[in-house]
C-alpha cells in the first residue's frame, strides 16, 4: 500500500480574506490536471479552475472564474464543483442554495474547455424528492470498470437539518444521453 504524507508548508490556495472550500482535481482530454473549487474573494467569488503543475501539488498560470451564483433558484450561493469530461466536452456539477434545506440542490454547466466558456443548463438538474431532500456536494469518479459514478449527500427519513436530521451518502449512476447528464 502506498501512503501519501502531505509535506506541504501551507495552503494551496489561501485567498486574502476569503476562503477557498470544496476543491476537486480534473484530469481534461489532453491528459492536463486541473483544480476547481469555490474560491470567495472580493473580485472573484464562484467556482473557479486553474492548471496544476505536472505533479499535481502546485498550481501554475491564471486562475479562471467558470461560474457564479446568479439564477433565482441557487439562493446566492454556488459551491462543490465537480467536473468531467464527455464526448470533447466538459461537464461541470455544482451544489447550490442553503445545504441544511430542502432547496439545496445540484445543477450543471457545459464547458468548451476546463476554462470555460461554460453554459448553464436551467436548472436544478437534481433537487428534492420523496426519498431525499436538499442533494448536494456531488463528486463525479470513474469506477473499477470504467463507468461513471456520482456521490452526493442528502437528507433522508424527512428530516432536514440539524438537529434530528439524517444526511446520508448516495452513489448513483451517471450516464449521457443526447449530451445530457442522467443520474
Amino acid at each position: 500500500m502506498v501512503k501519501f504524507v502531505d509535506t506541504s508548508a501551507g495552503p494551496l490556495v489561501c485567498p486574502e480574506g476569503g476562503s477557498a472550500i470544496d476543491a476537486s482535481p480534473f484530469v481534461g482530454s489532453d491528459g492536463r490536471a486541473f483544480l476547481v473549487w469555490k474560491h470567495d474573494e472580493r473580485d472573484m467569488t464562484g467556482i473557479v479552475a486553474q492548471e496544476l503543475t505536472p505533479d499535481g501539488l502546485g498550481l501554475v498560470g491564471p486562475r479562471r472564474l467558470l461560474l457564479r451564483a446568479d439564477q433565482p433558484w441557487e439562493g446566492g450561493l454556488i459551491e462543490g464543483p465537480s467536473m468531467v469530461a464527455h464526448d470533447g466536452r466538459s461537464y461541470l456539477f455544482y451544489s447550490t442554495n442553503d445545504w441544511a434545506s430542502a432547496n439545496y440542490a445540484i445543477g450543471y454547466a457545459v464547458c468548451d474547455t476546463p476554462f470555460g466558456p461554460c453554459r448553464k443548463v436551467p436548472g436544478p438538474w437534481l433537487g428534492s424528492s420523496e426519498q431525499a431532500k436538499g442533494p448536494g456536494g456531488e463528486e463525479v469518479f470513474t469506477d473499477e470498470v470504467g463507468g461513471l459514478s456520482l456521490a452526493l449527500h442528502a437528507w433522508i427519513r424527512g428530516h432536514v437539518g440539524y438537529p434530528g436530521g439524517a444526511r446520508n451518502l448516495f452513489v448513483l449512476r451517471l450516464t449521457f444521453v443526447n449530451g445530457a447528464p442522467v443520474a
